[in-house]
């Protein structure tokens, strides 16, 4: 019975932990979910939940630790693997981060969002003619998406000036 009463009150933190996020109150959030996994150690959705505090606060050494604990709990959490991409990419460590969004993509090929910025990763380390594919796969996922439209738009252009430069 101890156990179920630890594990709600884990929750219970985890989820005032949300709410508190959810209206900017990433510092605040970040106490909840430290008293979740205080309480239960391998709670990996507080672990994934205050990363994306950290994250929301600019703080991306710190919100990658947060994914890489969620990650060694759940190893297939496509969304701890995706922003611990993004974390990365935000440190300009875009080889890492191209790593943790096709690792991310093993586990699902049919998130635009993922290819979006798989892209965006591929495009900051100068490989064009791959980040280009990137976005249409997006495209294709999601007709209208205007984040990858734009994307692409930009790539071609790109594409375009390297061409003209040579």
């Amino acid at each position: 019975m101890k156990i179920k009463i630890e594990k709600s009150a884990a929750q219970k933190w985890n989820n005032k932990g949300k709410k508190l996020r959810s209206v900017g109150k990433y510092r605040e959030a970040i106490v909840c979910y430290n008293k979740a996994i205080k309480i239960e150690p391998n709670y990996e959705a507080a672990r994934y939940n205050k990363g994306n505090a950290f994250l929301a606060l600019g703080k991306y050494y710190e919100a990658v630790n947060c994914y890489n604990k969620a990650i060694k709990i759940s190893p297939k959490n496509i969304s701890a693997w995706h922003n611990k991409g993004w974390a990365l990419g935000a440190l300009g460590e875009y080889r890492k981060a191209f790593t943790c969004y096709k690792k991310a993509l093993k586990i699902t090929a049919k998130d635009a969002d993922l290819w979006n910025d798989m892209g965006i990763c591929l495009y900051e380390l100068n490989k064009y003619e791959e980040a280009l594919i990137c976005f249409n796969k997006a495209i294709r996922i999601e007709p209208l998406y205007d984040r990858a439209r734009r994307n692409k738009r930009v790539v071609i252009n790109s594409l375009k000036k390297s061409m003209i430069s040579r």
